[in-house]
């Protein structure tokens, strides 16, 4: 199980959804304190099945490269837009692109995310969210650096 969830190359956060729930199956058998050569219990099995049943759906993910409108209009106006959210599961923030051309097109991509599993110590909701929020913060950030990186 371990070797199959930790395969997913995914360095831009984008199928953090699709993990974040084969991490969970993981966490609830090390707090069950199930070992490496112990049997499994079947509710785990059986999860962990579904996951791996649904696992063929990334095949369909496709990741736009290139955040520059496909027509040759000029951008005049880009801005980040950054979210957060918090859960018993786990923590996570998204970032988006918004971009408007001089034909007024609006494009919005999904530039990258970041997503937590929450930790084996019991954690208030309130402490999740704000988890969340950092998280945000720091992806803002970085996405706001290169940015500027970019346009120099």
């Amino acid at each position: 199980m371990l070797s199959i969830v930790s395969s997913i190359y995914d360095p831009l956060g984008l199928v953090s959804p699709v993990t974040l729930r084969a991490k969970a199956i993981l966490q609830r058998l090390c707090r069950a304190k199930i070992g490496w050569d112990d049997v499994t219990p079947q509710t785990s099995v059986d999860q962990w099945q579904r996951w791996l049943s649904s696992l063929h759906r990334l095949e369909n993910v496709a990741v736009k490269r290139c955040l520059q409108p496909n027509n040759d209009a000029k951008l005049k106006d880009v801005q980040l837009h950054v979210f957060s959210d918090g859960s018993e599961l786990g923590y996570g923030a998204c970032a988006y692109l918004r971009s408007v051309d001089e034909n007024d097109t609006v494009s919005c991509d999904l530039i990258l995310g970041k997503a937590r599993l929450v930790s084996i110590k019991q954690i208030s909701i309130p402490r999740l969210e704000l988890s969340g929020a950092v998280t945000a913060c720091r992806l803002s950030s970085m996405v706001s650096s290169e940015l500027d990186n970019y346009e120099d």
